[in-house]
C-alpha cells in the first residue's frame, strides 16, 4: 500500500471523512447540524420518491472513482446497483449533492465540480444552506450545463419586489433525470435551526 492508502486508511480508522481528487487527499470538517438537516431533507424526499424503483438513494457513502478520486458525497442517486461493492460504490453515480460547508464551499464548487465533470455524473447540485440556493448543473455528454438556480426568498423580500417579478419566482423545480418528483425548496430547507 502507498503513503497515500496508508494515510486514507490511518484516517478513516480515527472516523475523519477523507477524500482525495486528483490524487490530492483533503480531511472534511464535522458538519453542522444544518448541514444534517438538509441532507436528511433531500435524502428523505429522493428516499421516499425512489421506492420500488431501480434507483437508490445514499449518503455517506465512499464513492471511487479511480484510484486517485475517491470522495464522500453527501447524498447521491444511483441506479446502475452493479456498482455496489464492498463498503463501496465504485464508478459515477447518476446524481450527486453537495450541501456547502464553510471550508469545503470553493472545493464542493471547484474540484468536485470539475471531478463529477469528468467521471460523467449525469447530473449535479450545490446546496447553499445559509443563503437558500441550489445549483443544479447537467451534464450534455461533453461537460455540465447550468441547469438552473433556485432559491428561497424570504418574504420580507417578496414583498417589495414587482408583481411582474414575483410571477416569475419559482419555488420548485425537477430532476433532469426524474422529470415527475417534484423537489420543493421549502422541503429542502425544511426545519433548520436559528442562526446558521
Amino acid at each position: 500500500m502507498g503513503n497515500l492508502a496508508n494515510e486514507f486508511v490511518s484516517d478513516m480508522k480515527l472516523k475523519q471523512r477523507v477524500e482525495i481528487i486528483e490524487g490530492n487527499m483533503y480531511m472534511q470538517a464535522r458538519p453542522s447540524p444544518a448541514h444534517g438537516d438538509v441532507v436528511r431533507n433531500i435524502t428523505l424526499l429522493f428516499g421516499n420518491y425512489l421506492k420500488g424503483k431501480p434507483c437508490k438513494v445514499y449518503n455517506d457513502v465512499k464513492v471511487e472513482f479511480d484510484s486517485n478520486n475517491r470522495v464522500v458525497p453527501d447524498v447521491f442517486v444511483l441506479c446502475d446497483r452493479s456498482k455496489i461493492k464492498t463498503g463501496q460504490v465504485e464508478g459515477a453515480p447518476d446524481l450527486v449533492i453537495e450541501v456547502l460547508s464553510r471550508s469545503t464551499s470553493a472545493r464542493d464548487r471547484n474540484e468536485k465540480k470539475h471531478m463529477y465533470e469528468k467521471f460523467g455524473v449525469k447530473e449535479f447540485w450545490v446546496v447553499d444552506v445559509a443563503n437558500r440556493t441550489i445549483d443544479v448543473f447537467v451534464h450534455n455528454g461533453k461537460q455540465f450545463t447550468n441547469g438552473g438556480v433556485f432559491s428561497v426568498i424570504p418574504d420580507w423580500e417578496i414583498e417589495d419586489l414587482d408583481e411582474s417579478i414575483r410571477s416569475k419566482l419559482v419555488y420548485e423545480f425537477s430532476p433532469s433525470m426524474f422529470n415527475d418528483l417534484v423537489i420543493k425548496l421549502d422541503d429542502v430547507f425544511y426545519d433548520l435551526p436559528e442562526g446558521i
